[in-house]
């Protein structure tokens, strides 16, 4: 895959994933405005209903994509060769794999509080 083609990509994925996540927002507050007296089983309910519980999956997995976009954006715009020389590649690498790590902490969590919930 080209740069240019990568670009494209990452553009598209970041558009799609806040999408996602506007679309999610919109259904829980949805959700909490039609339920004036909302209860602690009707919210359970509604949370472990498999509908709810894949799209919950799948928004974790575009917060995840958004935050990776924004983040690999921001390190390679800020973390260069003017700014820190020669060790600039490294540190660019360390971050980026600091990112995923965490990234993949929060997937791996939040799917195990989303489906444990079922």
């Amino acid at each position: 895959m080209s740069v240019r083609n990568r670009g494209l990509l990452d553009y598209v994925m970041q558009r799609v994933s806040a999408l996602v996540l506007g679309f999610y927002t919109f259904c829980l507050l949805g959700f909490l405005l039609s339920h004036s007296e909302l209860s602690q089983v009707e919210w359970v309910g509604f949370m472990q209903s498999m509908p709810m519980m894949i799209f919950s999956t799948v928004s974790l997995v575009s917060l995840c994509v958004h935050a990776w976009v924004g983040m690999w954006t921001i390190g390679t715009d800020y973390i260069r060769t003017f700014s820190f020389g020669k060790r600039s590649t490294f540190l660019r690498q360390v971050y980026q794999a600091f990112v995923v790590a965490l990234l993949l902490m929060y997937l791996g969590l939040g799917s195990s509080i989303i489906w444990s919930l079922g």
